[in-house]
């Protein structure tokens, strides 16, 4: 049968979910390994969870054992698509960024001169990265303040009102 419909939209969701799924298991293992990205080996453990022995696999998936097929044949290049239209939504909200700071300064003229474009850029980055860390600790600190185990959104929207109270 076709996949289209309702049942394709319910295989992609079940899909995306098995992904999410996956990288959170190799998230897991980064952070155990006190990572800061996920890499290769840390995929690959994760699918290796996955595999189940035949015995636990239900009576009708009996069949498709013989074809040996693997989460990793179908879950890498929904990974790669995923990854690849992450990126392009950072390049797409950077670019965006970029022009809403020109807009809002549009009284002093942005650089032509590349160099000097590039170092603004990255002094506004530096900015918000700093900007953001602060942000993280202040809702860390309200987390512990509440006795939390983790910072939940909560924390960090109190965060947000605590350092922007008029945002």
């Amino acid at each position: 049968a076709p996949l289209e419909g309702e049942v394709l939209e319910r295989f992609k969701k079940s899909v995306d979910i098995a992904v999410l799924s996956l990288l959170n298991k190799a998230d897991q293992y980064a952070r155990a390994e006190n990572q800061y990205q996920i890499n290769g080996e840390h995929i690959a453990r994760a699918v290796r969870q996955w595999e189940l022995e035949e015995d636990t696999l239900p009576i009708h998936q009996h069949a498709m054992t013989n074809n040996a097929i693997s989460p990793a044949d179908f879950i890498y290049p929904i990974i790669t698509q995923k990854l690849g239209a992450y990126q392009t939504y950072n390049k797409l909200s950077q670019a965006i960024f970029l022009r809403n700071i020109q807009v809002f300064f549009s009284k002093m003229p942005w650089p032509k001169d590349t160099d000097e474009s590039n170092q603004l850029k990255d002094y506004f980055t530096e900015i918000m990265v700093q900007f953001s860390a602060e942000l993280l600790e202040e809702g860390q600190k309200i987390a512990q303040r509440k006795k939390n185990t983790r910072m939940e959104y909560e924390d960090v929207y109190e965060a947000v009102q605590f350092m922007l109270p008029h945002s």
